[in-house]
């Protein structure tokens, strides 16, 4: 687990994440963000072989609508996986989408991989 406090970057943000885990991006002090818009580039993905990350957001309420790819049409929660997307089964930019009413935190896991829709 790491976190960084905000800083003037040349050219954004850059880090090392891994393969196999959900790599969490949270934003402190903004529990109730009402809109979360970012765009991100990942490297070293090359066809064949068998790259992939898998990214996660939490909420503390239902987003109206999802896009993970350029281009991709926004899908509401009921388009989402029912478990977290994996290299086997998923092609980049499938979702998983989970809202938990015991803990009212929601979940969102996508998969940014070599392997396209």
């Amino acid at each position: 687990n790491s976190s960084r406090p905000w800083g003037m970057m040349l050219l954004g943000w850059e880090s090392l994440i891994q393969e196999d885990t959900v790599n969490w991006i949270t934003f402190d002090s903004s529990e109730h963000v009402t809109n979360i818009s970012y765009t991100g580039k990942v490297g070293g993905m090359f066809a064949g072989g068998d790259n992939y990350v898998l990214i996660g957001h939490q909420f503390y309420q239902q987003p109206d609508r999802f896009t993970v790819l350029p281009g991709q049409q926004g899908s509401d929660a009921s388009k989402a996986l029912s478990v977290y997307p994996t290299y086997k089964d998923n092609a980049s930019g499938e979702w998983y989408f989970n809202n938990e009413t015991v803990t009212n935190i929601t979940e969102m896991v996508y998969i940014l991989s070599d392997k396209k829709g």
